[in-house]
């Protein structure tokens, strides 16, 4: 997907953010999805393409070892028998179990968590923060096993059950070698967060759990489509521009925070909706590239500009920028608003309910991490 993992040159930033940022919380698929676990339990494969890696993590702890089993009774399958799954991998016959979990990445972690399954050690590697502070809140030990690929040595040093990631290309590279210590489930960064979370919800025995934080969530969509439409704003334009620096890109309609505007009821500029995407380099995945020159095309009843320590500068500040003329302007948190996560979605929905309110000075900010997540997995 995308600029999710901003780094430290353009061109890294934007290939990872292509890697990490996928699609949005419908079950549409962005244009190269993979493999998607369906809530009747139908799996289907779909080719994807591997993107750049990102830069190491800011947090770094050590590993967790599993308790060992030797005195326990062996569990059987796992903790609940077999099931057969579709990853990026291909199709594969799996335990389920909800313990002895290593997350490859954050996003995965996160997941775990809000399924009640949480992973005994998480590798943070993409550069989510607000996923890193929920999870070492909740006592989740975080490690940093390496920016290129996943340490094989340090995972199988902690003795877990299964392995568990997104399918981003740290992983997929070394995916056989750690199929060599327990059972590997990759998912499809391209498929919305959702769907991902099925999949990691079969192969740990939560279907149920999924199915609620769903609810939720889509709870939280009418209510955010009520305080839009309350606001006289149904059917306006938001234009969503993240500048990188040296990179000016659009979020595109497959992107999270695409998808969740238009399902509340606003609408995009046509130099940031479905046609403009099309046209865009592949490796850019759902983002769309933006110059200064036609910063005045991406014109909005709401403008966003978000900001982030990958994007220290609001897109909203550049002069070129139109914030006048009755625009409200915002400048949400770009890191979560890139992200592909349950988090991001409900964090997304609360910044424009408090935009559309006439609070747009009130996005979210890191402080309040830990109080949206609680809120979210109440």
């Amino acid at each position: 997907m995308k600029p999710r993992s901003h780094r430290l040159l353009v061109a890294v930033v934007v290939g990872s953010l292509v890697a990490v940022a996928a699609c949005g919380s419908d079950s549409d698929d962005s244009p190269s999805s993979g493999s998607a676990t369906g809530a009747d339990g139908t799996e289907t494969t779909v080719e994807t393409t591997a993107p750049s890696s990102t830069a190491p993590p800011s947090t770094t702890t050590a590993l967790t070892a599993a308790p060992s089993t030797d005195d326990a009774e062996p569990a059987d399958a796992g903790s609940g028998g077999m099931v057969e799954v579709t990853d990026v991998l291909g199709t594969q016959v799996v335990p389920v179990t909800d313990e002895g979990l290593f997350a490859l990445d954050e996003y995965t972690g996160l997941t775990l968590l809000a399924l009640g399954t949480p992973a005994d050690n998480v590798n943070a590697f993409l550069g989510d923060d607000a996923a890193v502070a929920v999870m070492e809140n909740a006592g989740v030990t975080v490690s940093q096993i390496g920016p290129a690929a996943p340490s094989v040595e340090a995972i199988a040093a902690a003795q877990p059950e299964m392995i568990i990631g997104v399918g981003h290309p740290n992983s997929v590279n070394v995916a056989e070698l750690l199929a060599e210590v327990s059972p590997v489930v990759l998912t499809d960064f391209h498929q919305s967060w959702d769907e991902q979370m099925r999949l990691l919800a079969s192969v740990t025995g939560t279907e149920g759990r999924a199915q609620q934080l769903i609810d939720i969530i889509d709870d939280k969509i009418e209510q955010t489509a009520d305080a839009v439409e309350g606001a006289g704003l149904d059917g306006a334009t938001i234009s969503i521009i993240v500048d990188y620096g040296a990179q000016i890109v659009a979020s595109g309609p497959d992107t999270l925070a695409g998808t969740l505007v238009e399902r509340v009821g606003l609408t995009r500029p046509d130099t940031e909706g479905a046609e403009a995407s099309a046209t865009q380099d592949a490796s850019l995945g759902p983002f769309i590239v933006v110059s200064e020159e036609t910063l005045g095309a991406h014109d909005a009843n709401i403008v966003l500009g978000p900001v982030g320590k990958f994007a220290p500068a609001s897109i909203n500040d550049n002069v070129l920028r139109n914030t006048a003329g009755g625009a409200i302007a915002a400048t949400p948190d770009a890191d979560v608003w890139n992200a592909n996560t349950p988090l991001a979605a409900y964090w997304i929905l609360t910044d424009i309910e408090r935009i559309v309110s006439g609070a747009p000075d009130r996005t979210l900010t890191a402080t309040e991490v830990v109080a949206v997540w609680e809120e979210l997995t109440q």
